[in-house]
């Protein structure tokens, strides 16, 4: 196809020699034999291997001279040459072996090709793999199984999952049946592409075509279901595990717990983590830090600690994934104790800890209004040398806006000289603060920023703004011809807030007519400023009108 074809071109056997900044691991040389001992193959193995990376052509021609003839008559010996190459991972010097046969009439076969194809998988060279299955049809040496087995294998370790689909469509043309070891790198391929679609698709296919089930396809597929956010068939995957006697170990019921990190499926997470103890498998810190991260989505707080303490008693060591979750479950439950009292495991323990940490014990600073907390754990993290971000200002100015709304300004006034780019909730939270001042020009200011930054401001925002107006109640009426235009839906909260500004500024008629029209939303604080300003207005005639506008919007 012509994807193959591109791929294959990018990395040409004849020209695709890695610059000495490959990323190819660094290979391990063979020490040399000597003259009387070892096989004349082993020889001249330990000769290839001992050349520099990459080799040149000459130097490959050089060790090959005297017993290329050789291979011409016994094709075995130059199977076991590029055996002994590809076991090194040497997938270039496998090329220059080939390269050398070719220069000296020495017949290539499937087997030789097959030998470094495998190399190439080894060594992550997808693109050195498909130059060589092209190089094949090329000469006519016709792909066998293992050869197409062996590019599918190279292109899933490469992430290519487009590729493999492609190479496994031209085993079929090529009418070559598919083994279990394609399929399942296909299944692999797919599953790292988080193509959840695909995979059930070919395990379905396996289904049908009665390849022998395999663990290593079976964790694949349920991983890919969990990316996915599958569930169900995560869970029917592992059913037919079992039906299948392939004996799920600790990966399969770790993928499976993790597709489970949904707020009402953590007492599955429970139930799967407990048959992991049934069937004698030691679960791994990656097992639990998935069930805990389900109780987290689930707001199971109490369950996480006591898995996390479970951890600490099997001595399964947490890593900084478990702790995270568990600080989140904290902060989801209001628990700003529970957090700064697990960071300071985390720190005790030795774990690296990072900036999710931070900013969840920062959010449950915020929802509590630790303001104190909340600093002294920036000046933690500045230490550190954890570098804040927008989600850790906006906790901080958050867990200061009402009661220290100077410090919150201060916050978001730091966050812009460190260069950190404020958003939407940055915007709210300072209109919060603001609000809490009643500055009344310093929220419009914010409005104006937000649009600049070209941010959309929501309907928080402009409640706030209209909560700072005070009696200035043009303003607050282009506010909500503002929010009007931005096609926002007006809430209770937005017409109490005008209401309550155009009674302070002593414009009746103009809340009269927004009451009436809006059917009397506002709830109590508008209808209250309503009939206020009415009466001081000495307009008492129009209440009639207030009641009824209320009337009908409690019949709504």
């Amino acid at each position: 196809s012509a994807s193959l074809a591109a791929a294959a071109a990018a990395a040409s056997p004849a020209v695709a020699v890695p610059p000495r900044s490959s990323p190819l691991p660094r290979q391990r040389t063979r020490p040399l034999r000597s003259p009387g001992g070892g096989s004349q193959t082993d020889r001249e193995v330990g000769l290839l291997l001992s050349l520099r990376e990459p080799p040149s052509l000459a130097e490959v021609r050089k060790v090959l001279a005297p017993t290329l003839d050789s291979w011409k008559g016994n094709p075995k010996l130059a199977t076991a040459a590029l055996s002994g190459v590809a076991k090194e991972r040497r997938p270039f010097l496998g090329v220059k072996v080939l390269q050398c046969m070719l220069e000296r009439w020495v017949h290539a076969n499937v087997f030789h090709y097959n030998a470094v194809i495998n190399a190439c998988a080894k060594a992550l060279q997808w693109q050195l793999a498909l130059a060589l299955l092209r190089d094949m049809a090329e000469l006519s040496v016709e792909p066998d199984v293992f050869s197409c087995s062996a590019g599918i294998s190279a292109c899933e370790k490469g992430r290519q999952w487009e590729l493999t689909l492609e190479l496994l469509e031209e085993m079929r043309a090529r009418r070559l049946e598919a083994n279990a070891v394609a399929c399942a790198a296909v299944v692999s391929a797919c599953e790292k592409g988080r193509q959840w679609e695909r995979v059930l698709a070919l395990v379905l296919e396996m289904r049908r075509s009665r390849l022998p089930p395999s663990l290593v396809a079976c964790n694949a597929a349920i991983s890919a279901c969990e990316k996915g956010k599958q569930w169900q068939a995560a869970l029917a995957l592992l059913s037919e595990a079992r039906l299948q006697q392939l004996q799920p170990d600790v990966i399969t019921y770790s993928a499976a717990i993790s597709s489970c990190e949904v707020r009402e499926k953590w007492v599955l997470a429970v139930q799967l983590l407990a048959e992991v103890d049934e069937f004698a498998l030691a679960p791994d810190v990656v097992a639990y830090s998935a069930a805990i991260s389900a109780c987290e989505k689930g707001r199971q707080l109490e369950q996480a600690r006591v898995w996390l303490w479970e951890m600490q008693t099997r001595q399964v060591r947490p890593n900084i994934i478990t702790y995270n979750a568990v600080i989140s479950a904290s902060e989801k439950c209001r628990r700003w104790d529970l957090s700064l009292h697990l960071l300071g495991l985390v720190r005790a323990s030795g774990t690296e800890f990072d900036l999710v940490s931070c900013n969840a014990m920062l959010s449950a600073c915020e929802k509590c209004r630790e303001w104190r907390a909340a600093l002294a754990e920036l000046r933690v993290l500045r230490c550190a040398g954890l570098q804040p971000t927008t989600v850790t200002c906006n906790a901080l100015a958050g867990s200061c806006e009402a009661q220290h709304w100077p410090l919150a300004l201060h916050v978001l006034a730091a966050a812009r000289t460190l260069g950190i780019r404020p958003d939407a909730v940055t915007c709210c939270t300072g209109a919060g603060a603001l609000d809490s001042a009643s500055p009344w020009a310093m929220p419009l200011a914010l409005l104006r920023q937000a649009s600049q930054l070209t941010l959309e401001p929501g309907r928080i925002m402009y409640n706030a703004a209209l909560g700072s107006m005070g009696a200035r109640w043009l303003p607050a009426v282009g506010l909500l011809a503002a929010m009007q235009l931005a096609g926002l839906k007006q809430d209770d909260v937005t017409h109490g807030a005008s209401a309550v500004t155009c009674a302070r500024g002593g414009r009746w008629r103009v809340l009269l007519r927004q009451f009436t029209a809006t059917d009397g939303q506002g709830g109590a604080p508008a209808l209250a400023a309503a009939a206020d300003a009415c009466e001081r207005a000495g307009a008492v005639g129009s209440t009639g009108g207030l009641l009824e506008a209320a009337r009908r919007a409690a019949v709504a």
